[in-house]
């Protein structure tokens, strides 16, 4: 029976930390499942959801403490479960675009939030315009709709929230 973990490690960026990891794992037996690897500043970081028979999750978690300290990461585990989605939640990827705001990140997320609306995955990226330099904002969301909610009255309420805080965004649903 497989067995769920997730791994998050983080510190200085160095090359390799991805190999090493993927070559233990598979060296103990683990698979990747889903991860998030990225470097942040001069800082590597990841959360990867890993899988197993439960002795090789284990053989993977006694191997971590020497992975760590040859590669300086800051490493925590988690045993978990397959997530399920929530009832007949319709999954929608939510792209937004702006002038960076640093309240951005707290208006989506409630705007969805008072929907009752959950956000699974959110990504962001602070850039500069190509043309005129100004700093910019990108957020990439995933939420589960719950089937209740009416797609056409959440778009429209989007929409508007989005006119009235001057962002520029795509509510579609997820192609996957």
């Amino acid at each position: 029976m497989e067995q769920y973990m997730v791994l998050s490690m983080i510190g200085p960026d160095k090359g390799g930390i991805v190999n090493n990891l993927a070559t233990l794992a598979d060296e103990t037996g683990c698979f990747f499942a889903d991860s998030r690897i990225t470097v942040l500043g001069k800082e590597f970081a990841a959360v990867i959801l890993l899988y197993g028979p439960w002795a090789a999750i284990a053989k993977l978690e006694n191997n971590l403490p020497a992975f760590a300290e040859n590669n300086e990461l800051n490493i925590e585990t988690r045993r978990t479960q397959m997530p399920e989605l929530e009832g007949n939640a319709m999954p929608y990827m939510v792209h937004v675009i702006a002038i960076e705001n640093p309240h951005l990140v707290p208006m989506i997320t409630n705007f969805f939030h008072e929907h009752e609306i959950n956000t699974v995955e959110l990504t962001t990226h602070r850039y500069r315009a190509q043309l005129t330099g100004a700093p910019m904002f990108s957020i990439m969301m995933t939420i589960h709709i719950p089937p209740d909610v009416k797609i056409a009255d959440l778009r429209e309420n989007f929409i508007i929230f989005c006119e009235d805080n001057n962002l520029d965004a795509i509510l579609e649903p997820e192609k996957s």
